[in-house]
């Protein structure tokens, strides 16, 4: 019998030591890595949902999406692509399904892990924004080629480069900042020839790991953080050419170009941009480095966006350290990287940096302090976008008095209150008794993420409003305020704040 008891006793711990050794093998093992996700459901049984279910489920409440249900999106094991592209097909849900016949349609997804991070950033997320921010890729990503004289890609522009994003960084969850990078450099690849496809390709990816690094430098600071901000701002933070596809001596879609009177555009004239054309018009990653170092070295940023702002546009501009261009009289010209042109709308922020490093100077005038201001901002990681504001007469008529109301200044995301400002140095600028309630048009720069509408022949916006007012054009380079409005209007406006909702109409869906 005591043979027979340990003989039974052994069995059980052999079976014990085989059980515990079974689960330690095939069991699901957990990993450090940014797209391991666990549910309740598997991805096959997303698979079986029916398009309804799928619908009823993430329409249920504003928070929950499709991710909710996707299991071990793992990149150290990843399936082919096209596991990917059809698991978000699969949901039935948009813009899910678009995002996989998309994704499959560029180019060159060759790469599943790369693809794997997409589809995590889609599925898993808990910010409504991220879904939001793949509807409007979905929708304005890919160029009308009935709006070009030279061919263009076929495909989503902005897929492709949040793609490229994915082949060379990590994809976090909700990422929104990596989302907003890849949305504004969708341009670059419509009408950029292939020396600037492949340099943005480095440079989209850069940008995002500089606003990461800023990001931390912000925290350790006890700042507002960049990664906190919504979506349309982040928008407006990653887009790193101010309002140059229309004021530049270089444009990039439409305006007057100071190097030949007759040029319009690298677009309207039917040329792809070139690598200068996207060097000049473009804040370098290194200019943004060398403006992050002299603001943290000279103490010029401060936790409130509204004192850091105030305090540049006061240094730079209404100072003698401001050299006005002569676009009142005579133009004269200056040497602008081995280029002759006009003083003041130059567009090229790398050589204003260069320019002050050496004289201590900022060259140009409203449209060039907009774009210096703006890089300024941007190094320290606050958002701001360009508005337009002056007078016009759809007869032609001229009023002398009103002729220095044109202004154009930055405005500024301000976390403490969700809302959009200005500095009141600029919104008094031309401001009197005279002119206060004078009706003046308002428009606003949005940048470019809707690339059907941003080239469209019925939304140019010329470098002279009244032209659009005559012919009744819907610019959408600006978006045009439908009414006039006075100067204390818009000074109301920017001192109280634009809410964050109304900005993001006027910005994303206007």
């Amino acid at each position: 019998m005591s043979k027979v008891s340990n003989l039974v006793a052994i069995l059980l711990i052999a079976v014990v030591v085989a059980a515990g050794a079974g689960y330690w093998l095939f069991s699901p093992k957990p990993t450090n890595e940014i797209l391991n996700y666990t549910s309740e459901e598997t991805a096959l049984e997303v698979s079986r949902r029916t398009p309804e279910q799928t619908l009823t489920t993430s329409a249920s409440s504003p928070t929950t999406t499709v991710a909710e249900t996707v299991l071990w999106i793992n990149v150290t094991a990843a399936k082919p692509v096209n596991y990917y592209t059809s698991l978000l097909k699969s949901t039935g849900a948009q813009p899910y399904v678009e995002l996989g016949w998309e994704l499959q349609a560029l180019p060159d997804t060759t790469n599943a892990t790369a693809v794997a991070k997409i589809t995590y950033l889609a599925l898993n997320a808990t910010n409504p924004e991220v879904k939001e921010a793949f509807q409007l890729m979905i929708k304005g990503g890919t160029p009308n080629q009935r709006d070009f004289k030279y061919g263009v890609p076929s495909w989503n522009t902005q897929l492709e480069v949040l793609y490229w994003l994915a082949l060379q960084n990590d994809i976090k969850k909700d990422d929104t900042l990596a989302l907003a990078v890849a949305m504004v450099n969708g341009f670059w690849v419509t009408i950029g020839n292939n020396e600037v496809r492949l340099a943005l390709q480095q440079d989209a990816n850069s940008l995002l790991n500089f606003f990461r690094e800023t990001n931390q430098m912000q925290r350790a600071s006890g700042y507002y953080e960049l990664e906190s901000y919504p979506l349309e701002a982040k928008i407006c933070l990653a887009w790193t050419a101010s309002i140059t596809p229309n004021y530049s001596a270089l444009p990039l879609v439409w305006g007057s170009g100071y190097v030949d009177q007759r040029a319009y555009g690298y677009f309207a004239n039917g040329t792809r941009v070139t690598i200068e054309g996207y060097r000049w018009n473009t804040v370098s990653i290194a200019t943004l480095r060398t403006m992050r170092d002299l603001m943290t070295k000279n103490g010029w940023m401060h936790k409130e966006p509204s004192t850091t702002i105030l305090f540049l546009e006061q240094y730079f501009y209404f100072t003698d350290r401001h050299l006005p261009g002569h676009w009142e009289n005579v133009p004269a010209y200056i040497l602008v990287d081995g280029r002759m042109v006009h003083d003041y709308t130059i567009g090229n922020v790398n050589w204003q940096l260069d320019f002050y490093l050496k004289t201590g100077k900022f060259q140009g005038q409203c449209t060039d302090e907009s774009q210096w201001m703006d890089a300024w901002a941007k190094s320290w990681g606050i958002a701001t976008t360009t508005i337009w504001r002056g007078w016009l007469d759809p007869e032609g008529k001229v009023r002398p008095e009103l002729f220095y109301v044109q202004h154009f200044h930055p405005i500024f995301y301000d976390p403490s209150s969700a809302s959009w400002k200005a500095s009141d140095v600029q919104l008094d600028v031309s401001n009197n008794s005279q002119i206060a309630d004078e009706p003046l048009f308002f428009m606003m720069f949005r940048p470019p993420i809707d690339l059907d509408k941003y080239f469209s022949s019925k939304a140019r916006t010329s470098y002279y409003p009244q032209v659009d007012w005559l012919y009744g054009n819907n610019p959408n380079i600006f978006y045009w305020y439908p009414r006039m409005m006075t100067l204390n209007q818009i000074a109301g406006m920017f001192t109280s704040g634009l809410v964050t909702s109304e900005m993001r109409q006027w910005l994303l869906y206007s």
